[in-house]
């Protein structure tokens, strides 16, 4: 089994931080049934025919949640559960429908992101990210550098000269002026 020094370590773990972090901001927050519950589109349909429907539809690409009324007739809208239902994609026979029906609704953007957005924002996540590994790699590399030369504070500089090495100028050579 392989053995990782701190620095390895330090990078796995950031790697793996960053790969968590682009699938997080790429793909969204998870809505862990915040749509509430599933109809299927006959459902939606017939709910929307017999007056079931409370409050406002929101459309959205080929999804539409809002919530429908459970009751005696009178009191249809006094309790409410949130719902959420795939309609077809040419969805004119849908807005006929809630417009026959007198249902209010509302028709959101799309959200499909065009090529260029996609690539603007993954940018726009990578390069932060890419500037603060370069960062942290620069901070390991001068720390690095100046751990070699730690210890050598104390050492003195002098030479030592030997009997090989010994330089041939003496007192009587240099002249007085």
């Amino acid at each position: 089994m392989p053995t990782f020094n701190g620095t390895t370590l330090l990078w796995i773990i950031m790697a793996v931080l960053l790969v968590g972090w682009l699938i997080f901001s790429i793909w969204g927050t998870p809505s862990f049934g915040s749509s509430g519950t599933a109809l299927n589109y006959s459902t939606f349909v017939t709910y929307a025919q017999n007056g079931h429907l409370c409050g406002t539809v929101s459309i959205q690409d080929d999804k539409a949640t809002g919530a429908f009324g459970t009751g005696p007739a009178n009191a249809i809208c006094k309790t409410t559960t949130k719902f959420s239902t795939v309609i077809p994609t040419p969805n004119a026979d849908t807005v006929k429908l809630l417009s026959d029906n007198k249902v209010s609704f509302d028709i959101k953007q799309s959200s499909s992101n065009s090529t260029g957005s996609v690539i603007l924002g993954v940018l726009g996540n990578l390069l932060p990210i890419a500037a603060l590994i370069g960062i942290i790699w620069w901070f390991t590399r001068r720390s690095a550098g100046s751990q070699q030369n730690l210890f050598s504070f104390g050492q003195s500089r002098a030479r030592l000269y030997t009997a090989g090495n010994r330089t041939k100028t003496t007192f009587a050579d240099a002249e007085l002026q």
